[in-house]
């Protein structure tokens, strides 16, 4: 990364944290056939329960990581893999893979899903963080 960038990383996350913004919002376009991907896994029971600890009605599928239905974090991630999720998601693999900005070095690429009804509790996606702790402010 060249300073210049690093440069405008940081005065980004300065700006987020004294805005208090969590998140940004990314104009991503995905392929329309995703849609129609998503639906497929999901009328083929691909999706399985997501963190119930931290919600109900949570559900993912993994494309990239373990295996399709292993959903959490796995810290070394050497064994992650393209699952075959990808069979059901060409549309969405190809444009993982050659259209949207990366190294090719993915940790876990998921579809998720929250049922109607369904709610995700304020969380960290880091492994120390508990109930009740800070929520961590770095949208990088």
């Amino acid at each position: 990364m060249t300073n210049d960038l690093k440069e405008r990383v940081q005065a980004i996350k300065n700006w987020c944290s004294l805005n208090k913004i969590f998140y940004l919002k990314a104009d991503i376009l995905l392929p329309a056939a995703v849609i129609e991907e998503a639906k497929a896994i999901y009328d083929n029971n691909f999706f399985v329960p997501h963190r119930d600890s931290h919600g109900k009605g949570w559900e993912s599928c993994t494309l990239h990581g373990e295996e399709w239905n292993v959903t959490t974090y796995n810290q070394d991630n050497k064994d992650y893999k393209w699952t075959k999720l990808t069979e059901y998601a060409p549309a969405m693999t190809n444009w993982l893979k050659n259209v949207f900005p990366n190294n090719g070095n993915y940790s876990r690429c998921r579809f998720m899903l929250l049922q109607p009804g369904g709610y995700i509790r304020p969380h960290t996606d880091t492994h120390q963080w508990r109930e009740g702790d800070p929520l961590k402010d770095d949208v990088m």
